[in-house]
């Protein structure tokens, strides 16, 4: 029993460090492809790049939290 425990354990391990990877990405894609864009189109598009930004970071802490909980 211990050992299936371990094995889930160790299994959900890889996939968050997969998922967090993943997110870092993402997330620096999005801050180039923002600053690549002209000034006018990021100051319309800033305030929604901004609200994705932000909730990017508190969904890798909450599926950490969440794989946190299950182990």
């Amino acid at each position: 029993m211990l050992d299936k425990a371990a094995s889930v354990n160790y299994r959900m391990a890889a996939e968050n460090a997969c998922l967090k990877q993943q997110v870092d990405t993402l997330r620096s894609a999005l801050i180039e492809c923002r600053s690549a864009l002209s000034a006018q189109s990021r100051k319309n598009l800033s305030p929604k790049i901004a609200r994705v930004l932000a909730s990017v970071r508190p969904s890798a802490k909450k599926l950490r939290a969440q794989a946190a909980g299950q182990s």
